[in-house]
């Protein structure tokens, strides 16, 4: 009787595990998966470098001279310095404190905006009443146009180099 039980428990025991290959063949996927990811995690955190006159183009923004009004909303742009300007961002400030960012290709003006931007002496006009409507502030914000290595590239320069026009 003591043998039958000591067999019964020898079946109850059986332990199933995974074989070492399949472990190790596991193990180097889950690393090459947290590789891929921290390498597309820290590409996403370095930009690529755009260059506009030799330099790089954040410093060229420095140089970047316009003037910007608002008239019955007809917004005219000036370019009064010697860095032609790709395109122009419109930083719209609602009721509230609210903001809402529009290229000036995704507004009623976009047809007379020229393709090439504006060179030295560069003017614009162009009504944009309806993107407006009920806004108490503008801020211009210039977009160059520079090169890198995955080729030409629009840069928008920050915050400080717009201009303010209050509606």
């Amino acid at each position: 009787m003591f043998n039958t039980k000591y067999k019964m428990r020898k079946h109850k025991v059986k332990k199933r595990a995974l074989s070492p290959v399949v472990t190790t063949v596991l193990l180097i996927a889950l690393v090459v998966v947290i590789a891929l990811i921290i390498f597309l995690w820290f590409k996403g955190m370095v930009q690529e470098g755009v260059i506009k006159f030799g330099k790089n183009i954040k410093l060229v923004c420095d140089d970047v001279q316009f003037e910007a009004s608002c008239s019955g909303g007809i917004l005219s742009v000036l370019n009064s310095g010697n860095v032609p300007i790709f395109r122009i961002k419109l930083k719209i400030e609602g009721t509230g404190g609210s903001y809402e960012t529009k290229d000036i290709t995704e507004t009623s003006a976009s047809s007379s905006w020229p393709s090439n931007g504006l060179n030295q002496g560069g003017t614009f006009s162009g009504d944009i009443s309806s993107e407006t409507s009920g806004a108490t502030k503008l801020i211009v914000l210039p977009m160059l146009m520079g090169t890198s290595n995955s080729g030409h590239k629009t840069f928008m320069c920050e915050g400080q180099y717009g201009e303010e026009v209050y509606l």
